[in-house]
């Protein structure tokens, strides 16, 4: 007769009297941890700490979302945070968005310049690869200056928009 090796998970009554009912166990690695007693960040409606160094809201987010998309995508994203954000509170974000727009309209309209003939093709080629590595600066450098509660700036850029 084969005897299989007994499980250390599963209930026995004590005989002696003690408990009949087994114990409550919802981890699912079937060990009883801060997972199973509901202690760990997260669960019960406590929200996750911060990290150090790391912002509460989304502004982060959207200040790198808009950088990144902007550099790459134009005035279009540029515009749609610009609009969405203008409602919200934190002067930083604002500022950032409204730098964005601004120095978005410089590309597109350097990106109108290329269509003129000869002297429009070179001003539209060389402003164009300027602009774009400007703008991924921008995006590189803007959360680290908003994480720092500076505004970052733009290093050419007109105000357009107010």
């Amino acid at each position: 007769m084969t005897t299989t090796p007994e499980d250390p998970n599963e209930f026995k009554p004590d005989d002696e009297g003690g408990s009949t009912t087994p114990p409550t166990n919802n981890s699912p690695t079937g060990n009883p941890s801060a997972e199973s007693t509901g202690t760990y960040y997260g669960q019960q409606g406590i929200p996750p700490a911060p990290q150090p160094g790391q912002i509460a809201d989304d502004s982060l987010q959207r200040i790198q979302l808009n950088g990144w998309l902007s550099a790459f995508f134009g005035i279009i994203p540029a515009l749609i945070f610009f609009v969405i954000d203008t409602e919200r509170s934190n002067p930083l974000v604002r500022d950032f968005h409204q730098q964005t727009l601004n120095f978005s309209i410089i590309r597109a309209i350097i990106g109108l310049l290329a269509f003129i003939p000869v002297i429009g093709w070179v001003i539209g080629v060389l402003g164009g690869i300027v602009c774009f590595v400007i703008a991924i600066m921008a995006a590189v450098k803007a959360p680290d200056e908003y994480q720092a509660g500076r505004a970052y700036k733009y290093p050419i850029n007109f105000a357009f928009v107010s």
